[in-house]
């Protein structure tokens, strides 16, 4: 065969081609990859109402959370060395016994953890950690509610 039989067998099939497919067709979209995609969970956290701490605590490592509590700033019924320093807790409750994490992130704006306000709700968005026997929130965001 020669270079310019070849030459145009090529053109013949490359312009077979892009006639089968326009070239003003946007590309077919992707569908999210499943549940563990950030796009499925975005949206299944913004559809779901908050959980509690105590429901929160019982998600799995690495769960994406959304939780709605009451801040407690560095004084709350925590127990256990926290994540960081500057980690502050979130409760069910101001009860002693009350289901509490803490949570390292954000700080809530124009309230000062050491004198937190009273009854002052958060809904926090983040990711469980699971670090030996200690379980906090890593937030993203933070809002009073």
């Amino acid at each position: 065969m020669t270079k310019t039989a070849l030459g145009l067998c090529f053109l013949v099939v490359s312009s077979c081609q892009s006639s089968a497919t326009p070239n003003n067709a946007p590309p077919p979209a992707l569908a999210p990859s499943g549940p563990t995609s950030s796009t499925a969970v975005t949206a299944a956290m913004a559809v779901t109402d908050p959980l509690s701490v105590s429901e929160a605590l019982k998600q799995p490592a690495d769960s994406a959370i959304h939780v709605k509590g009451l801040y407690l700033g560095w004084n709350g019924p925590c127990t256990g060395k926290p994540p960081t320093r500057s980690a502050w807790q979130l409760a069910d409750s101001d009860a002693a016994n009350a289901a509490c994490v803490y949570v390292d992130g954000p700080a809530v704006p124009d309230v000062l953890p050491n004198a937190p306000p009273p009854n002052l709700m958060l809904i926090v968005r983040g990711k469980l950690v699971v670090d030996g026997s200690l379980r906090y929130v890593k937030a993203d965001s933070v809002d009073k509610q």
